[in-house]
């Protein structure tokens, strides 16, 4: 998966997990483990599958409730100073269309004011902090077990 940490400024992080759907048993840093496998697309011959003891929906639903976790222990900090920064230029941006608005003929005050307007949406989406998450890859392996 895939983390996004946006303002101003942006940072990436990629996080890989590994949920056996036979166990439940949870892994962390999966890709690490399956970098050295020699994998096929198909079972070997003689191999049965077990029925699934946990649902595709739970497995991703262990994998989002354990990178919440993990991203709830993050320093934040640098939501707080982007957040001071879209103020600042929040106001900046006030200092500058609002005398004008103000001074503005009737007849071109909407279209100053719809300008500020789509102004300060431009700001706010450049400055305003998100995290997002989004799954970059995905696979269901048949292995011996991932513990």
């Amino acid at each position: 998966m895939k983390v996004e940490f946006a303002s101003d400024r942006k940072r990436e992080e990629i996080h890989s997990f590994g949920v056996s759907l036979a166990t439940g048993q949870f892994v962390e840093r999966f890709q690490e483990r399956l970098v050295n496998l020699r994998m096929t697309p198909r079972l070997p011959p003689n191999i049965h599958l077990a029925k699934n003891g946990l649902t595709l929906g739970k497995a991703l639903a262990a994998i989002e409730g354990s990178l919440e976790k993990k991203l709830r222990g993050y320093d934040y900090e640098w939501a707080k100073e982007a957040s001071q920064r879209l103020e600042e230029e929040l106001a900046q941006v006030a200092h500058y269309y609002e005398p004008l608005i103000a001074g503005a003929e009737e007849e071109s005050k909407a279209a100053i004011a719809e300008q500020y307007e789509r102004r300060k949406e431009e700001i706010r989406w450049q400055y305003e902090p998100r995290v997002t998450a989004s799954v970059i890859n995905c696979g269901i392996f048949h292995l011996e077990g991932i513990g």
